[in-house]
């Protein structure tokens, strides 16, 4: 004759179960929260049909275990549970749970850690954006000619994030490796034509001229030009725009006359 288990191994054994149908309920809803905060999957949980399943099988699954066990406890003892699980379903199903448990708890450990990795990741972009665009003046004005070399100082802010763009020095001073794209349009008016429009410029990195934008002749009483790159700079590296000798640029409140630049992505 089977032994038949005390009230407290009953007790015990079905506090044991509710616990573990808490357990798995309460990573669900971890599961649930956790892509929440990831920016742009706020929904995926409502939307995601496969997350919602997994989450109801789950749940579903510990219910029935503790229905199982509930009927069955009263007529089989562990060890009848242990030698005969085909008289006694509820030793199968606790396995399956266990193993279902595990492998739940392993992919959450997995995506937990791929969510710290993308979250990281995108504070440091959030932290590195890096973008600025100046022109050079608000009122009718002309920049040269000189008869040597000239920095350009943009003095007309439009953006500045980063703060990475001097109007004193004219320098943008990179604070991150990455590549960047950067722009420049010069435009220059002779003031009539058949005078010599002399309209140039040159995007100098570290010093070193890497792009011009040149237009001289006489058949234009104004005129203008753009170059656009897209240059892998490190940090610490300095761009600006250099005014060759004999050239000048006018501008007014309409920015003829534009420096700008923006991180595309972090290289470092």
């Amino acid at each position: 004759m089977q032994q038949q288990p005390s009230n407290a191994k009953l007790l015990l054994g079905l506090g044991l179960l509710v616990v573990q149908l808490l357990y798995c309920c309460v990573l669900c809803m971890e599961f649930l929260e956790l892509l929440a905060p990831i920016p742009g999957m706020d929904q995926v949980p409502q939307g995601h049909p496969t997350t919602v399943r997994n989450c109801g099988y789950i749940i579903d699954t510990a219910v029935h275990i503790l229905i199982c066990k509930c009927i069955h406890v009263f007529l089989c003892s562990p060890d009848w549970c242990a030698n005969d699980s085909g008289s006694c379903g509820c030793c199968t199903m606790v396995k399956e749970l266990n193993k279902l448990e595990n492998h739940f708890h392993g992919k959450f450990e997995v995506l937990d850690r791929e969510y710290q990795r993308t979250k990281q990741s995108l504070m440091a972009t959030e932290a590195s954006r890096t973008a600025f665009s100046v022109s050079l003046f608000n009122q009718p004005k002309c920049f040269g000619p000189y008869r040597a070399n000239q920095n350009v100082i943009y003095k007309e802010v439009f953006l500045n994030l980063g703060n990475a763009y001097s109007t004193t020095t004219g320098i943008f001073t990179v604070m991150y490796a990455g590549v960047y794209s950067i722009a420049l349009t010069v435009y220059s008016d002779a003031g009539a034509t058949g005078i010599p429009l002399i309209a140039c410029a040159t995007l100098q990195v570290n010093g070193v001229a890497v792009a011009s934008v040149t237009d001289v002749n006489t058949n234009d009483q104004e005129d203008s030009g753009t170059t656009v790159l897209a240059l892998q700079l490190n940090s610490g590296d300095q761009v600006s725009v250099n005014l060759p000798p004999n050239c000048y640029l006018c501008d007014d409140q309409n920015h003829y006359n534009t420096f700008s630049a923006f991180l595309l992505y972090l290289t470092a």
